[in-house]
């Protein structure tokens, strides 16, 4: 299957190549499942599932959570995925403040890309969005990410300019 990909903003060459915000069906179809993720404040499906997978970043959880609390787009769930975190008692106690708003799994290390697909077969959005741990968020990242998508049904992929900070 072609993917068609999408580069915001237009004409500036990006620093990454990470496959950020995607429709589901531009993926293989997703496999039913018995674990779900909290329901949202409607109870309706979320428009986006953010997948944030975590290994030895637990000094960094705290602001890239804070980021996604800021976004101007709140119809989105989280799930964090412990991926055999060696840390795992004091990211739990650095995710107490956000229990009530994330999905989290615990799994023995799989690598990035098994925390990932882990996070996206338990996703209930037709978009997913991925937040490393150690990442941050622009207030209207989602915002203008899901616009673009809106806008554009043609594309499927999105990927983002990035700033390197710290």
């Amino acid at each position: 299957m072609a993917l068609r990909f999408g580069f915001w903003p237009a004409g500036i060459r990006m620093l990454e190549c990470i496959l950020d915000v995607y429709r589901r069906s531009a993926l293989q179809k997703p496999r039913h499942t018995a674990c779900r993720g909290p329901e949202t404040v409607t109870g309706a499906q979320p428009a986006v599932s953010v997948i944030v997978p975590c290994h030895n970043a637990t000094e960094y959880i705290s602001e890239a959570l804070d980021s996604l609390r800021a976004q101007t787009f709140r119809d989105f769930e989280t799930i964090l995925i412990n991926d055999g975190c060696p840390d795992t008692a004091n990211l739990e106690r650095a995710l107490e403040p956000y229990r009530g708003e994330i999905l989290y799994i615990r799994q023995e290390n799989t690598g990035p890309a098994g925390a990932r697909n882990r996070g996206i077969r338990v996703a209930r959005a037709p978009l997913i969005a991925i937040l490393d741990a150690d990442d941050v968020w622009e207030p209207t990242y989602l915002e203008l990410q899901t616009g673009i998508l809106r806008d554009r049904p043609e594309v499927d992929v999105l990927y983002p300019n990035a700033v390197f900070f710290g």
